[in-house]
């Protein structure tokens, strides 16, 4: 089936799509700044708990800079959640161009709203980029319900 989606592609003039995956990047990004944001979220708790009377962490015992082990911990375990929540949202985002680019008019038949955004956006981003785009350079019409 992979074969099929990159004949599919090919034939479509999506080759651009498939070298500019951008989606990847974007939730990338969102994963990596999550990370963030919950390593931050580690090191507050930690900063919060405090240490006792011996100067040892109540979270990480007498470990040194337990700050920073909160923040990497912190940061891996966000990073990783948020990885896999964006790995499903990729796999989503990957499926609707794959059903658009295989049955536009079907697509057009259930979701007219969002196919019609789909088809401008797609017209607008690989016009400025320079791309031909043939195979969807006009907007589609509404399919008839079968």
């Amino acid at each position: 089936s992979g074969k099929r989606v990159i004949e599919l592609f090919t034939s479509r003039g999506f080759t651009a799509i498939i070298t500019d995956n951008l989606v990847g990047y974007v939730l990338g990004f969102a994963s990596f700044a999550i990370g963030m944001v919950t390593a931050f979220a580690g090191w507050l708790i930690q900063h919060w708990a405090g240490s006792d009377e011996t100067g040892h962490s109540y979270i990480f015992g007498p470990l040194p800079v337990p700050g920073v082990w909160a923040s990497l911990i912190g940061f891996l375990v966000g990073l990783w959640v948020s990885s896999v929540m964006m790995n499903v949202l990729k796999g989503a985002v990957n499926t609707l161009i794959v059903c658009w680019a295989d049955s536009p008019a079907a697509m057009q038949a259930q979701h007219p709203k969002l196919t019609a955004e789909l088809s401008e956006t797609y017209q607008d981003v690989f016009d400025m980029l320079g791309v031909p785009t043939a195979a969807f350079g006009e907007p589609m019409s509404p399919a008839v319900p079968v």
